[in-house]
């Protein structure tokens, strides 16, 4: 029946797909690590100035850090604007819409660093963007070999005035400029070979 050639034909279209992936996606993240929210995580918080705290989320987020090349390796950062959270549906509305350029729908970090990774501190300076605005920024991170992975945590303060957004809310509801931001990824050792 017509249901049942439908269903065939979706089933071969699918397995298709899952063969292609299979194929090609080794060739794209071959000598490269990829990490995701299922890794850690990327969250921070921000205060008004009526003393207010809240957090901001980025609940998905995108990591990739190239196996070494002549001597260094490159590490991008990737949050996509959707993602963001600030726990409070009112304030993530205002800011998706009126605060972040809709033709930058990504807050991106890019680095390269010839620093071997190992435990201890680690100061990686790179480029963020927001909003089409591209800034020298640094990250000051922590790594600690745990054996089976390593644990990378570190923070960032980010400037909304910096990346030109205007801040959320009015009078004494006004967001303050600086955000504060920390990340905890775990990365496999054996990825890091």
């Amino acid at each position: 029946d017509l249901f049942t050639k439908k269903t065939q034909d979706f089933n071969m279209k699918q397995s298709f797909t899952r063969v292609i992936g299979l194929f090609v996606l080794p060739i794209i993240i071959m000598g490269a690590i990829k990490l995701s929210s299922q890794q850690g995580s990327i969250q921070g918080s921000a205060s008004s100035s009526n003393g207010e705290r809240f957090a901001v989320i980025a609940t998905e987020f995108e990591i990739a850090i190239s196996s070494v090349k002549n001597g260094s390796r490159t590490v991008d950062v990737s949050i996509p604007v959707k993602s963001i959270t600030t726990e409070n549906w009112m304030r993530d509305v205002h800011m998706k819409m009126s605060i972040f350029n809709k033709k930058f729908p990504q807050v991106e970090f890019s680095s390269s660093t010839a620093a071997e990774i190992k435990s201890g501190s680690l100061q990686l300076d790179g480029i963020m963007t927001i909003n089409g605005i591209q800034l020298p920024h640094t990250l000051n991170l922590s790594l600690d070999d745990l054996g089976q992975e390593f644990s990378v945590k570190g923070e960032t303060k980010v400037s909304l005035e910096a990346y030109q957004i205007a801040s959320p809310g009015m009078g004494p509801m006004k967001v303050n400029d600086l955000v504060q931001m920390t990340f905890d990824v775990r990365i496999p050792s054996s990825d890091l070979q």
